[in-house]
């Protein structure tokens, strides 16, 4: 059993100040440049991955790698299975895989004057591909992510849309109109929906530099915008969806604009504001389409254009000249800067005890004063603690910082509990928790996830 804290449908009946975090990417070592950028890890009986990925530019032939690894460092066997000519390519391109159906989607642009078409490579091996005789099937923007979700049974396409907005306060690139995550769909990854194109590029006119758009476009039913929260000069640069542990990730990049005029540093000549880059912000879901932000202006949250590799006690991204990482299951924490509670979801207990990932202080506190603590207790299906396992026994105090940290409970760990229905009360102040787990627990999550929040500190309305 893992039960990973990535968003309110994880916890139940907060109260306090519960928040929940997102940890960054950080370098793990150096690593050989490798001739193409990775863009799907298959993990073998063996532990070793099937590799495939593409060589990245622009305007020049493309081709599709294959290649074996076990660490993300040395790869062998690296060949190319696929050869394109052509010269109107875009930069970018995703491998989307489905066991379900067993088949290879590879998502590859062009980058021509009037827009970006995309075209669909498939193949049921990742040895011999083809192109899909409906090319192109879509116009959209040159920048996205996808996945197949094993939950809505699709694939699944993020990419950079464009939607009209009359309300433009910061000059960035067009003038009445921002940058929004498109979403596609398509059960087969031939037909998607929307099908319909976003001519953006064309019939543009000019004004003070920056572009106006007069064309149709998708329409917002099918695109992620932002919300009253967002500041109004946000905008959604690029979204890259995987998966870990049954749930589903994305990072999305945040960009603004300025107010300084076109040809003034940091707004190119053409309206492009270079330099513009807020950070990432990582996005949480249960099936691949609805989607929610925990960390909303966090700032954090990192993956990549791949599902991630798992190395030891590592999630790994590799791209073709970096390896970064964090450590297994901290992609996302529950954490608090005050005193709070929360009850997880339901469990039935197993014969080998509990385990927590954290961090004690956590990464964003102080531990002034040894304020910081988590403590556990055992509740039972009336909601009682359960005698000889109330939080008293179990406190975990700084410093802590370990991936699997034993339950204990004055000596016991829960296994005379065995059978069970169960649930953990966490009461925590300036902790992360990412996970509880254990090797025999198996998860009863009430089908209604989460819990009403109960705040102490006012939330932003």
């Amino acid at each position: 059993m893992k039960l990973l804290f990535c968003d309110h449908s994880d916890i139940y009946e907060p109260w306090g100040s519960v928040r929940f975090g997102a940890s960054d990417f950080a370098n793990v070592q150096a690593v050989p440049t490798l001739p193409f950028a990775p863009s799907l890890f298959l993990r073998q009986e063996d532990g070793s991955y099937e590799v495939w990925g593409h060589f990245v530019a622009t305007a020049v032939p493309w081709q599709i790698y294959r290649a074996r690894t076990r660490d993300g460092i040395t790869f062998e066997d690296v060949r190319v299975v696929h050869d394109e000519p052509g010269t109107h390519w875009g930069y970018s391109a995703r491998l989307l895989y489905s066991p379900e159906l067993g088949r290879f989607i590879y998502t590859k642009n062009t980058s021509r004057p009037d827009g970006h078409e995309m075209y669909i490579y498939h193949s049921d091996d990742g040895e011999s591909w083809q192109a899909y005789d409906g090319n192109p099937v879509f116009n959209e923007g040159d920048a996205w992510g996808g996945i197949w979700s094993s939950v809505a049974m699709k694939f699944l396409m993020y990419q950079k849309g464009i939607q009209r907005y009359e309300h433009k306060g910061v000059n960035e690139m067009f003038l009445n109109a921002r940058r929004v995550l498109t979403i596609r769909a398509s059960d087969d990854g031939f037909t998607w929906t929307p099908d319909i194109a976003s001519d953006y590029k064309r019939d543009m006119g000019f004004t003070r530099g920056m572009r106006t758009l007069t064309s149709p476009l998708i329409t917002p039913d099918y695109q992620l915008d932002q919300n009253e929260l967002d500041p109004p000069d946000l905008e959604f640069y690029n979204g890259s969806p995987y998966e870990y542990e049954g749930r589903y990730f994305m990072v999305v990049n945040l960009y603004s604009g300025s107010f300084t005029e076109p040809g003034f540093s940091p707004v190119r000549s053409d309206g492009h504001g270079s330099g513009g880059s807020l950070g990432n912000e990582l996005w949480t879901s249960r099936d691949g389409l609805n989607w929610e932000r925990p960390a909303q202006h966090g700032g954090r949250g990192g993956g990549g254009v791949h599902n991630p590799l798992l190395a030891g006690n590592r999630i790994l991204i590799r791209t073709n000249t970096a390896l970064t990482g964090v450590p297994a299951d901290r992609l996302t924490y529950v954490s608090s800067w005050s005193n709070s509670h929360f009850l997880t979801a339901s469990f039935v207990m197993g014969t080998q005890g509990l385990a927590i990932n954290a961090k004690i202080p956590g990464e964003v506190s102080q531990n002034d004063g040894n304020a910081a603590y988590v403590m556990c207790e055992l509740v039972d299906d009336r909601g009682q603690v359960v005698d000889g396992y109330d939080r008293e026994q179990c406190s975990l105090t700084p410093p802590l910082d370990l991936l699997h940290h034993p339950l204990r409970w004055a000596g016991k760990d829960g296994s005379d509990l065995a059978g069970e229905r169960l649930r953990l009360r966490i009461y925590l102040r300036t902790a992360n928790v990412y996970a509880i787990t254990s090797p025999d627990a198996v998860s009863a999550a009430d089908t209604t996830a989460g819990g009403a929040f109960v705040p102490v500190t006012p939330r932003p309305h």
